[in-house]
């Protein structure tokens, strides 16, 4: 018995060694895991304040870098563009056309100098409500509507991110070849470019009478809006033409503003129905670009 239970000791004994050293083993490596997922803890969190101190400078950065803006009480120039193409149509053989060379090194200039464009609502949110805006400022508008304005402009527009507006004679609409369709007027309204009212007929309004005059306000506002699927807030007179009957029609049609062509910088003194715009046709040089976007007393 003596003999038997010695074995059972010794068995015993082994058992009891085999168990502590199992255990120890997992310790081991509970712990060398532990210390694997501190270290990626750690690092994960030393690579978010990494990234967070990269994010916190660039937005220090971001924000040292201020847009010089301006007020109402000064002026703001509005483009006015009619056709982009290097066809010289009988069409258009009255001037009104540029190359899309010139048009894409004046666009490219813009962007090079650091000038924002403006829509239609922000000038009349600067204008009315004095809404400040970048001291480098500028509006584009096309006029009458051509089918040009959507293969040659609208393309040069969008890579730039640039925004501009289409004064469009509604009557014109899909006429012919040389003006723009309805497809074409809903991309571009989708797309950056605001699509807005040159009245029912291209018609000088100052040769109607009153009531001929804003019919064809009223009417060309309705079926734009019911083309587009949007308000249609403002209108260009076309030849520029119009006298005090036209101011108090085109308040009554609904419009916001109304734009003419008489070659200065849009101020407010102005008055809201006889906004002046900025004149560039196939005679004006690059220089003459520059200096009428930039000195107002061009």
């Amino acid at each position: 018995m003596k003999n038997e239970e010695k074995r059972i000791i010794g068995v015993s004994f082994l058992i009891l060694l085999a168990v502590i050293v199992w255990a120890v083993f997992v310790n081991i490596n509970k712990k060398s895991k532990q210390d694997t997922l501190s270290t990626k803890i750690i690092n994960s969190v030393s690579d978010e304040n990494a990234s967070s101190t990269n994010v916190t400078s660039t937005n220090v950065v971001a924000s040292a870098v201020t847009v010089p803006m301006k007020n109402n009480d000064q002026g703001v120039p509005i483009v006015m563009y009619h056709s982009v193409d290097d066809n010289q149509s009988a069409i258009l053989s009255s001037g009104l056309r540029i190359t899309k060379e010139n048009f894409a090194s004046q666009m490219k200039y813009l962007k090079d100098n650091d000038f924002h464009t403006l829509t239609m609502d922000e000038i009349n949110d600067f204008l009315i409500n004095n809404k400040p805006i970048p001291q480098k400022s500028v509006a584009l508008t096309f006029d009458d509507g051509y089918e040009d304005n959507y293969s040659n402009v609208y393309p040069i527009l969008k890579s730039y991110g640039f925004k501009a507006t289409v004064f469009v004679v509604v009557k014109s609409i899909g006429e012919n070849s040389n003006f723009l369709t309805a497809s074409q007027l809903n991309e571009m309204q989708q797309n950056g470019m605001d699509i807005e009212s040159g009245t029912d007929e291209n018609v000088k309004l100052a040769d109607l009478t009153s009531d001929n005059q804003l019919a064809s306000l009223k009417e060309s506002k309705t079926k734009l809006e019911e083309l587009l699927n949007k308000k249609v807030n403002y209108v260009s007179y076309p030849f520029g033409s119009y006298n005090s009957q036209t101011l108090e029609d085109v308040k009554n049609a609904g419009y916001a503003l109304g734009l003419s062509r008489d070659g200065k910088w849009t101020y407010k003194t102005d008055g809201q129905f006889k906004l002046s715009r900025v004149f560039i046709g196939p005679t004006h040089t690059e220089s003459d670009f520059e200096n009428r976007i930039n000195n107002k007393n061009y």
